[in-house]
């Protein structure tokens, strides 16, 4: 406003003109601002290592870095400020992450001719107050191929170990035998120190081996209608010698007419003597073990009681994991076993778990399907 008077005219218009100087000033820096932050804020999410989309409570994509418009194979100005219900009509990969939101199996993507493997993930945020979800895509092929290495590597070492070690025990029964000859007590001593390691390195071997087949997912499961009790017996039988040195009392309750069970018996009765023997090894001279059958449900449902120092909550979970050993656990294995018998019941139709405190015991139990006539 030009008015040059010195009257309160005068007065009010260098005032107004003072005020619209103040106002251009503070739009134009908050402008430059915002564009600063916007700015920093596409450049922090293009530099995310994993392909990363965000999606506003109405469905509209607030932004997607550059791996996510590569994946999707669009451009910004196409996706940005879009619908994704829009979008996800002629984009496969758009429609998939917004019905699996999270994924837990990975899944193959081809880029460049060649296989990539991805697990999606997502995440709530919060937009002005306002609820939406940001997508991520992780890339897992170098660990997925890494894995497979590994997995090849323990199954041919497994293999060839145990040729060598049978020959060791072999070995070993012929020098038991007396008719090759006397040892005296030092040597005797020696010997059966030699036939503990040997058959611990067969133990160990044997779970690497049956991991790595589980991982592969060429273990053979053959399930059959069989009377739980009979895989019960077997297993105790063959733990029996076990159960003597410690002086173990072991009882046994079956609750009447259980059904037979629909199962690999070899499997089962591998995961029975895996629980016994954990059960047997943590367990005091003297104490009680207590094996339990029952029917719930349409199941069939195994149980082993022992008295021994108990597990941690907060361990009860990670036990069941490879390579896993609870704090104080006197195992001298792997941390295989367990893992293994998870695999195994669920390769089954069945779940596993344990219910424990700390110096009250512990009680391991799997169910597996009823046979169904």
């Amino acid at each position: 406003m030009h008015m040059d008077t010195a009257d309160e005219f005068g007065q009010l218009a260098g005032a107004i003109n003072q005020m619209a100087s103040k106002l251009d000033e503070y739009e134009n820096s908050n402008v430059a601002q915002l564009m600063f932050e916007k700015k920093r804020a596409e450049a922090v999410i293009n530099s995310l290592d994993d392909a990363s989309i965000g999606v506003d409570k109405h469905g509209m994509v607030l932004f997607a870095n550059q791996k996510a418009l590569q994946l999707l194979g669009l451009e910004a100005v196409e996706t940005v400020g879009q619908a994704t219900s829009t979008l996800a009509q002629r984009n496969d990969l758009l429609k998939f992450m917004l019905e699996n939101p999270s994924g837990t199996s990975p899944f193959k993507i081809v880029m460049d001719n060649r296989e990539n493997y991805f697990l999606l993930d997502s995440y709530k945020i919060q937009v002005d107050e306002e609820p939406g979800i940001v997508f991520v895509l992780k890339n897992i092929t170098t660990f997925l191929e890494k894995d497979v290495a590994k997995t090849n590597f323990l199954a041919t070492i497994s293999h060839e170990l145990k040729t060598p070690i049978s020959g060791i025990k072999l070995g070993l029964q012929l020098l038991e035998n007396p008719k090759t000859g006397s040892l005296n007590p030092d040597q005797m001593q020696l010997l059966q120190d030699i036939k503990y390691d040997s058959d611990r390195l067969l133990r160990i071997t044997s779970e690497l081996l049956n991991m790595t087949q589980l991982e592969t997912g060429k273990i053979d499961i053959k399930l059959e209608a069989i009377d739980p009790a009979e895989l019960v017996g077997t297993a105790l039988q063959a733990l029996f010698p076990q159960t003597q040195e410690k002086k173990l009392l072991v009882k046994t309750q079956f609750a009447p007419k259980v059904p037979k069970v629909w199962c690999d018996p070899e499997k089962t009765i591998w995961v029975l003597i895996n629980l016994l023997s954990n059960a047997i090894r943590h367990a005091s001279e003297g104490d009680h073990l207590t094996v339990s059958i029952e029917s719930q449900d349409q199941r069939v449902l195994f149980s082993i009681q022992d008295q021994g120092p108990g597990i941690a909550p907060e361990y009860q979970e990670k036990i069941f994991e490879k390579y896993v050993k609870a704090p104080g656990s006197k195992s001298t294995g792997t941390g295989l076993g367990l893992a293994i018998s998870r695999d195994f019941v669920e390769a089954m139709g069945g779940k596993i778990g344990v219910n424990s405190q700390l110096g009250q015991g512990a009680t391991f139990f799997f169910d597996l399907p009823q046979f169904q006539q």
